[in-house]
């Protein structure tokens, strides 16, 4: 009988840094284990609402996404402000641990691990997110780059993280009488991190170290009977929502779904903020379990997140992606690559217009043929699987070595 162990789950990102990590932790308890999730406070009604143990660590993870000026490095040094008070925080809920998760941008988080002599394993959403030759870093748009310029860019990238933080998390770790590291970017990924995603869907490179689980998804609940009885009252609707990301201009995001319901003579769900102005074809929503809307929809037009594409993907929709930052842009790559989608939209040049071509083009007989099909050969039980490797990386007290496997 393996003994109970207790893990603590860490991330400072967005939402969809931050839920996985609560798929975690409920798969975790339902193997007889315990985990603490620690992230912004933002996510604390979200953990209660679960269930899951929560220590708010961080500022105002929202606030700064309100920025429309995204992007690692950014992120990187609004962290360095803080990161003293991160380890701290860290090391005080890592007592007691087998191990410690990292997600998003986890600085504090090996820190944290190495105080109490135990594990730490990064987790990514996307394999863009590990080094490699076969792709640029997630902050570069171009996704066809030859081998010898993605090895610059990253080479780039982790100078300018170094830059940013590397110098305050030294003198946090001398404080603590921990020696210097020398690579930031190399520090926060680890040895062979897990990678949370489907191994049909996004793919490890062949020259990258990790363990593929499959993504890690919550339970889901129903949908509100409110937005059930506008699905049930006609014809599938195309979804449009863009998770996190800050939208400069709400009105002129409504207006032009207001407009391109017309032009297409269809219905949309919209995940948005605002309650008033919209049509009897379009229905607003604050938030919705995509796992139970999506199968219902004609199409998915969304931001590009990890956890928003699987979910789109595991649906069978056709998918328009309007890429805004970091990832989401090799995630629009994907799509377009693999026949699930219409070629993606630039956020700046988004109107009635030229969603309404996407969505013609998404939703051409072949384009959804080729979802649906592609649908079945998706893994859904990518929490279960992770468990088991981090067991054994915690009876280990370190991590293993070898090649990526799925």
């Amino acid at each position: 009988m393996t003994p109970r162990r207790r893990f603590l789950l860490t991330a400072y990102g967005s939402r969809g840094d931050v839920q996985p990590l609560f798929a975690l932790a409920l798969a975790l308890r339902a193997a007889g284990h315990d985990a603490l999730v620690a992230a912004p406070a933002n996510f604390s009604t979200f953990a209660a609402s679960l269930g899951v143990p929560f220590r708010a660590v961080g500022s105002d993870i929202d606030r700064f996404f309100a920025d429309s000026r995204l992007g690692l490095a950014r992120m990187v040094a609004a962290l360095r402000s803080e990161l003293g008070a991160h380890v701290e925080a860290l090391a005080e809920a890592a007592s007691g641990c087998v191990a410690v998760v990292g997600a998003g941008v986890p600085v504090a988080a090996p820190t944290a691990a190495e105080l109490h002599g135990i594990p730490y394993i990064f987790v990514a959403y996307a394999p863009v997110v590990l080094p490699s030759r076969h792709h640029p870093p997630p902050a570069v748009g171009a996704q066809s780059l030859p081998a010898w310029s993605n090895a610059a860019l990253w080479s780039a990238t982790r100078a300018l993280l170094d830059g940013a933080a590397r110098g305050e998390l030294n003198r946090v770790r001398r404080a603590r009488g921990l020696g210097p590291i020398r690579a930031l970017y190399s520090h926060v990924v680890g040895l062979r991190p897990l990678l949370a995603a489907d191994a049909t869907l996004a793919p490890p490179a062949p020259d990258q170290d990790c363990v593929t689980t499959g993504a890690w998804q919550l339970p889901e609940d129903p949908l509100a009977p409110a937005l059930s009885a506008f699905l049930d009252a006609g014809d599938a609707p195309f979804y449009l929502g863009f998770g996190s990301m800050p939208d400069a201009d709400p009105r002129a995001t409504q207006q032009l779904v207001v407009e391109a319901t017309r032009t297409l003579g269809r219905r949309a769900v919209v995940l948005s903020a605002l309650d008033h102005g919209w049509p009897a074809q379009a229905h607003a929503v604050r938030a919705a379990p995509h796992g139970r809307l999506f199968p219902r929809c004609a199409a998915v037009v969304h931001h590009g997140g990890a956890g928003t594409t699987h979910a789109a993907a595991r649906a069978g929709v056709p998918q328009v992606v309007v890429p805004h930052a970091l990832d989401q842009r090799w995630w629009a790559h994907r799509v377009r690559v693999l026949g699930l989608g219409a070629a993606p939209l630039a956020r700046a040049k988004l109107s009635a217009r030229s969603l309404g071509h996407a969505l013609e083009e998404a939703l051409g007989p072949d384009v959804a043929a080729r979802a649906k099909s592609f649908a079945a050969g998706l893994t859904n039980d990518g929490v279960e699987r992770a468990i088991p490797e981090l067991l054994a990386r915690a009876a280990s007290r370190s991590a293993l070595e070898g090649k990526c496997r799925a």
